[in-house]
C-alpha cells in the first residue's frame, strides 16, 4: 500500500530546496491537504489517535526535504479512499512547535521527523525523507495498534 509510494522517495531529496518546492506547488504540483497542527496540544493529538491514526511530522519552512516528505504523504492522501491516517505537520519554529516536537520525543533540530502514533502511543518513527522513512510509516500502521483502528 504506503510502501510503493514511498519506496520510490528519491535519495536525491537534499539537492532540491524550499523555494523549488514552493515553486512546484505553486505551478500545479500536489494539492497541499495537510493539517497544520501548531495549535493543537499533544494530549488532543494522543486523544485523536484513539480512534484514527496519526502520522506526524515535524518540519521546518526552511527544509527542503519536508516538503518533499509533505508533498509524497499528500500524493498517496490524495489517490487513497477513505485515508488509512490523518496527516499532521508542526513547524518546529513555529509557535508551539518546540513544545510539541519534545513531547513526542522528536529532537526540533532534527527534520523531517515522522512519528505514527495509535491508540495514544507512538508505534513508529523515522528521521529523514527517503525510502527508510516510508517503510518506518508503513511498518507501524501495520501493528495490531494502529491496524485495528477504523480510518476515518
Amino acid at each position: 500500500m504506503l510502501r510503493k509510494l514511498l519506496v520510490a522517495m528519491p535519495a536525491l531529496a537534499l539537492a532540491f530546496t524550499a523555494t523549488t518546492q514552493d515553486s512546484a506547488f505553486a505551478e500545479g504540483g500536489a494539492r497541499e491537504i495537510r493539517v497544520t497542527s501548531n495549535n493543537m496540544t499533544s494530549a488532543q493529538l494522543l486523544e485523536q489517535s484513539r480512534t484514527t491514526p496519526l502520522v506526524i511530522s515535524f518540519g521546518a519552512e526552511w527544509c527542503g526535504p519536508c516538503h518533499l516528505l509533505t508533498r509524497d504523504i499528500n500524493n498517496y492522501l490524495a489517490t487513497t479512499d477513505p485515508d488509512p491516517f490523518i496527516y499532521h505537520y508542526i513547524d518546529v519554529d513555529a509557535e508551539n512547535g518546540a513544545e510539541l516536537s519534545r513531547a513526542f520525543n522528536a529532537p526540533p533540530r532534527v527534520v523531517p521527523h515522522v512519528v505514527v502514533v495509535c491508540g495514544g502511543q507512538i508505534q513508529g518513527r523515522a528521521q529523514g525523507y527517503g525510502p527508510p522513512t516510508g517503510l518506518a510509516i508503513e511498518d507501524a500502521l501495520a501493528t495490531p495498534a494502529c491496524s485495528s483502528i477504523t480510518p476515518r
